[in-house]
């Protein structure tokens, strides 16, 4: 198992890791994976002392996460980081800002991330980002920005990450039981169910 007593874990990604917690309280976990995530693991090892803190931040970019890796990452020395972003390089690219994470920033972007988690010697957990054509605002051609940027991530896990979840493909999945806005309300941000197969798919993965 990944986890052991006295275990800082991390979580860290934009508003669907963010999913609208206190920011000025690191008891705060939101109401999405993250706060699923930690009170079925304070239920289940009640004595581990687990210091549990989501630093998600909505509308990050990597780049954004980048600039504030140390302050709100390596230097609580965490044993675990849980990483998921990626989705808002696609977004800004079709929004009306019009900007543009190239693959190249990207990827070096996300590299940083990684491989700065690792030289602390802390275990990486990463969590791909996914997208469903729901509503009018997301279509099928963001996959053509997102699609490279997934690969990209999926080379870097092989090379720096301790657990990968694939989790659009794993969304991707349970289309033929569940219809796309019941997992994610508007193609980006999980539902309450959305959240729950993510914390499912977590929780398997580091026990």
């Amino acid at each position: 198992m990944l986890i052991k007593e006295n275990y800082t874990i991390i979580f860290q990604g934009d508003s669907i890791t963010d999913a609208e917690r206190n920011c000025v309280d690191e008891n705060s976990y939101g109401n999405g994976y993250c706060e699923m995530c930690s009170s079925i693991l304070n239920n289940l090892y009640p004595d581990y002392n687990l210091k549990i803190i989501n630093k998600g931040i909505a509308g990050n970019l990597t780049r954004d996460m980048k600039a504030r890796w140390d302050k709100d990452c390596l230097d609580y020395k965490p044993d675990i980081v849980s990483i998921m972003a990626g989705i808002n390089d696609v977004w800004c690219h079709y929004n009306g800002s019009n900007y543009i994470t190239p693959i190249e920033q990207f990827t070096e972007n996300y590299e940083y991330l990684m491989s700065s988690v690792k030289k602390k010697g802390a275990k990486l957990i990463i969590v791909e980002p996914f997208l469903f054509v729901v509503g009018e605002h997301i279509k099928d051609f963001f996959r053509e920005d997102l699609d490279p940027k997934i690969n990209a991530i999926r080379k870097l896990a092989e090379k720096y990450a301790d657990i990968y979840i694939p989790m659009d493909g794993i969304f991707h999945s349970y289309l033929t039981k569940y219809k796309r806005d019941e997992i994610l309300r508007d193609g980006v941000h999980p539902t309450i169910l959305g959240h729950r197969m993510i914390a499912k798919e977590w929780l398997k993965l580091i026990q």
